[in-house]
């Protein structure tokens, strides 16, 4: 490129960032579901005021400065995004305690945002962010704003903000973040699983491809092993999901299944191994949750509501567990060799691939409970009842009635359970759409009060048993 080019790059560039800047200084803060969206807002704007100076960017090429000003524009999005006006507070209030619960005051922090997809996704903040400025501020620039502090995000689906219920997925997106922190330990129980149980799977995977060379042959088994890695980790974060959130979860992984197969592990090749999608197929990931649930003994705990129309989900929720013997596999690109190879190996092998998952989950729930999980019973029925019964007579359902005139406040993972289980019957039982809307209204009207009712109280006592009173 001309002088005049490079410069007129350079100088967009410069301009991007400053307006980028101006952006961030608009933000309401007050607006922020927590303080860390905060420390992420100043922290980018620490990122401009590096890329806005001359004598730091000097040396990176001018139309790479250019590209980073406007890739910069995601990360201002994000925060733009990071708002109660989509996100509910007291819903960040109670996951801020379990992930302090996991991670404590020194670990890394998270932060909260929106996104258009039908889902809830997690990833490094900080990871990303350190990706990014590479090759245009030098590394030491970039640790000093960095400071070794680590940050996530999570991004919750825009279009569900009212669905409460459907936030038990964020179980699964903590559990991601837990993998990050177990990678070592949970990394050796899947590659000690793969080794032990993978002889006919590799048999298969070399026999469909004869004359390959040394070198190629540790190249699909570095591929497999790393697909078997990715399919481990998503089955672990259902794990964490269900250990978190109880039946819940369930019911959020149900819904997230409506409108695709069930039957389908995808996977989508990728040159780094470890950046390749891999998901087992939801009837797969609900069967492997039937242990872990406890579901059998939850829902003989509820039955004893006498609630028909409650009967009928229960009954749904016990067969949406049971596996089934129709599962595919599809590794994409299509028409590509390797693609064939592996989807080929996979589908000729699926009851191997799926017994070494599930001997891999086992292992990986006995290893978590050792490490930060040993609770085994994450719901109270009798709880759920209580709160069903206040939701099927819209009455907020912030309160398990004792023997006390007050009553004792309701959990957050009790309310959710009970708002999933009204929502599913509620859906189910009402085919025309005014009606149907109007009830999950009510519903979710009543979730969102109650969490903010429950987590206040929560604040509340903590602070009146530590004697701050005035």
């Amino acid at each position: 490129m001309s002088g005049v080019e490079n410069q007129a790059a350079r100088s967009k560039a410069s301009s991007l960032f400053s307006k980028a800047v101006e952006l961030l200084e608009q933000i309401d803060r007050d607006s922020f579901p927590s303080d860390t969206s905060e420390d992420i807002r100043i922290l980018l704007i620490q990122v401009l005021d590096k890329l806005r100076d001359s004598g730091v960017v000097a040396p990176a090429d001018p139309i790479l400065l250019y590209q980073k000003a406007l890739g910069l524009q995601s990360f201002v999005s994000l925060l733009s995004n990071s708002s109660v006006e989509h996100i509910s507070w007291p819903l960040v209030g109670h996951c801020d305690q379990m992930w302090e619960m996991f991670f404590g005051n020194v670990g890394p922090r998270i932060f909260y945002s929106t996104t258009q997809a039908h889902n809830y996704t997690i990833f490094s903040f900080s990871g990303h962010l350190r990706s990014f400025l590479e090759g245009v501020i030098p590394k030491i620039e970039i640790d000093a704003l960095l400071r070794d502090r680590e940050f996530y995000c999570l991004q919750l689906a825009s279009a569900e903000d009212e669905n409460l219920p459907l936030s038990a997925i964020i179980g699964h997106e903590f559990g991601h973040a837990l993998f990050d922190k177990y990678s070592q330990e949970l990394n050796e129980i899947l590659e000690t699983n793969f080794i032990n149980h993978s002889k006919k799977l590799l048999e298969s995977l070399f026999t469909g491809t004869p004359g390959l060379l040394l070198e190629e042959r540790s190249q699909l088994h570095s591929l497999l092993v790393g697909i078997f890695k990715r399919f481990a980790e998503e089955l672990f974060c259902d794990l964490i999901g269900i250990l978190l959130m109880g039946p819940a979860f369930l019911m959020a992984l149900q819904e997230m299944s409506w409108g695709v197969s069930k039957a389908l592990f995808e996977i989508e090749l990728s040159p780094r191994i470890a950046l390749i999608p891999a998901y087992p197929s939801f009837q797969f990931r609900l069967s492997c949750l039937r242990e872990a649930s406890n579901l059998e003994s939850f829902c003989k705990e509820m039955r004893k509501s006498g609630n028909d129309d409650l009967n009928i989900i229960l009954d749904f929720l016990l067969s949406s567990v049971k596996e089934l013997k129709m599962d595919r596999v599809l590794v994409k690109p299509s028409g590509n060799s390797v693609a064939s190879q592996i989807q080929k190996c996979l589908a000729n092998n699926l009851d191997v691939t799926k017994n070494i998952l599930e001997e891999t989950l086992k292992d990986f729930e006995e290893k978590i409970r050792k490490l930060c999980l040993n609770s085994d019973e994450p719901v109270s029925s009798a709880n759920v009842i209580a709160l069903h019964e206040r939701f099927e007579c819209h009455i907020l359902p912030n309160i398990i009635p004792n023997d006390t005139l007050l009553g004792e406040p309701a959990r957050f993972v009790d309310i959710l359970n009970a708002a999933s289980l009204e929502r599913l019957r509620v859906l189910s039982k009402y085919s025309e759409g005014d009606e149907s809307g109007k009830l999950i209204g009510v519903v979710e009207r009543l979730t969102a009060k109650s969490l903010e009712v429950s987590f206040i109280q929560k604040e509340y006592f903590e602070w009146e048993q530590t004697g701050n009173k005035r």
